[in-house]
């Protein structure tokens, strides 16, 4: 599976050992970068399938840029992996709260990030063409003016798609 990857590190020399690693292991990297505002750039004229964002100060320091750039990945559709250069929970904790599909701690193992990688691409793939399938079956029964309903027994959960609520004309939160 070839995909391209944004690599953002002030640290130059990880430039270098990122390319090697990724290129070997059949990812194709679109670019390297040394900041969060030439990473944006690049992410907005140029989305790569996922982004690797290495933190070498506080998260605090650089949390309202991190937010940006976050949502701009969610809009996208593109999973960010933070790395971060110590265990300690607070500010892992951090990272995902700012939006991290997954976060990696240095030093960094190049083997299982590579396979971590590949995982969160098919996963992320994936959950693509579920999001579509959703769309298109939502489209179709709008279009064709059906919808589905389930209920569960065990617990009488009852579910109504949305084009059941338009054809009963029912609001949304008027049923519950």
């Amino acid at each position: 599976m070839r995909s391209h990857v944004l690599f953002i590190d002030s640290d130059s020399t990880m430039h270098l050992s990122v390319c090697q690693y990724l290129t070997d292991a059949g990812f194709e990297l679109v670019s390297t970068v040394s900041s969060l505002e030439d990473g944006i750039d690049v992410i907005k004229f140029n989305a790569p399938a996922l982004v690797l964002l290495a933190l070498t100060r506080p998260i605090i320091d650089d949390s309202t840029r991190l937010a940006g750039i976050s949502a701009l990945l969610v809009d996208e559709h593109i999973p960010l992996i933070m790395i971060v250069d110590t265990e300690e929970a607070e500010r892992i904790q951090q990272c995902y709260e700012l939006g991290a599909t997954d976060v990696v701690i240095k030093p960094i193992n190049w083997q299982i990030l590579v396979h971590r990688l590949h995982y969160i691409l098919k996963t992320h793939q994936a959950l693509n063409r579920l999001a579509i399938s959703e769309l298109r079956l939502s489209n179709a029964q709008r279009l064709a003016k059906l919808g589905n309903w389930e209920w569960t027994i065990k617990d009488g959960h009852l579910y109504w798609s949305h084009e059941v609520y338009d054809i009963y004309q029912y609001h949304e939160h008027a049923i519950r």
